[in-house]
């Protein structure tokens, strides 16, 4: 190899390496989000290692994204995630692979813009997600925070504006 071409190759590593590094790093960034709310509100599953959010603390001229990443076995997110405002929860489609109608095998999430953070309004709001994990002993699939088949309650986050 002649020495012309070893620095420019050397170079060209060294700048794909930062890229796939950076790359890297944003997507932990938003998976480092993954915190139980404390104390997790009545009736909720904590949504720790499913559920993430990029931020839970945040103003609504910034974005907010909501992730689902499946647990290890067979794991399905359901793609329709909940929003509060006061008393309604405002439904959200996440994007995810769609491995069966409705639900996703893969990382499925979703990036509220700041217009949609701005309808919503200052103070608390929580986020709610599905999976169902099967459970190859029972035969069954089990919903989030109950050791039961077919039963489970909603993965929660919340996050203040």
């Amino acid at each position: 190899m002649s020495n012309l071409k070893k620095p420019f190759l050397m170079g060209t590593a060294v700048t794909g390496a930062t890229i796939v590094a950076s790359a890297f790093l944003s997507i932990l960034t938003v998976q480092a989000a993954c915190l139980n709310p404390s104390p997790l509100p009545t009736g909720f599953a904590a949504p720790c290692p499913v559920f993430s959010l990029s931020s839970t603390t945040l103003t609504q001229s910034q974005t907010l994204t909501l992730s689902a990443t499946p647990q290890a076995g067979t794991d399905y997110i359901y793609t329709t995630a909940y929003v509060s405002q006061g008393s309604t929860w405002n439904p959200y489609t996440l994007s995810g692979n769609n491995a069966y109608p409705s639900y996703s095998s893969a990382l499925a999430s979703l990036t509220l813009s700041s217009t949609q953070l701005q309808t919503l309004s200052l103070g608390t709001h929580y986020a709610v997600v599905w999976d169902w994990l099967w459970d190859s002993t029972a035969q069954c699939y089990k919903g989030p925070g109950l050791n039961q088949c077919n039963t489970g309650t909603w993965r929660v986050q919340s996050a203040e504006f």
